[in-house]
């Protein structure tokens, strides 16, 4: 009797899955990788967008002070001008050619008297912040000694800001950085 198989007597072994068709698969892979890195990219581009160009300023309602390290803070008037100083002794300080000073008044009141400082920053569109100006020869440069002489007692202070003419119509108030680097809350003058 002759049998359909070798001479060793072992029949050939049935596949136990259905064929797999290769090509096809690598090609879903990749499109799955090619997904799962556009997902992951623009997840990544969301959350750079929202952290790093997004104001994270909150406005205070008018009059209401902000903190500044052991000073608040209250805004009570902003006015501009080209030129400050000015006596019969000496000339007025002009403004460089497109920019106008922004003078800031305020009243500081220290929390305790030690020795500190106070420096707001003026806020304007797109987060731009500028640092208080001096000016030779002029004393409009508080930085709230008086205020720390003084605590639980407002203060006058003035402070002085140089600011490009383009800029001037878009000023939100006063904003002070805190020590973890973030700014938040701006003041603005009461009406």
């Amino acid at each position: 009797m002759s049998t359909p198989y070798p001479v060793t007597g072992t029949a050939p072994r049935r596949a136990r899955y259905a064929p797999v068709d290769r090509p096809r698969l690598r090609s879903w892979l990749w499109v799955l990788i090619a997904g799962s890195l556009t997902i992951a990219l623009l997840a990544g581009w969301a959350f750079y967008v929202r952290a790093f160009t997004v104001d994270r300023y909150r406005q205070l309602p008018p009059g209401e002070p902000i903190i500044d390290g052991d000073f608040s803070i209250r805004v009570l008037g902003f006015s501009r001008t080209a030129s400050l100083g000015g006596s019969e002794y000496s000339d007025p300080e002009v403004a460089p050619p497109g920019s106008e000073y922004v003078v800031v008044q305020a009243e500081a009141t220290a929390a305790t008297a030690a020795e500190s400082y106070c420096a707001p920053q003026l806020l304007g569109a797109n987060g731009q912040r500028w640092e208080r100006a001096s000016v030779y020869g002029l004393d409009t440069v508080d930085n709230c000694e008086n205020a720390a002489a003084a605590p639980g007692r407002p203060m006058p202070q003035t402070f002085l800001y140089l600011v490009p003419t383009s800029q001037i119509d878009r000023l939100y108030g006063l904003t002070s950085e805190h020590y973890d680097g973030s700014y938040d809350k701006v003041g603005t003058p009461a009406p």
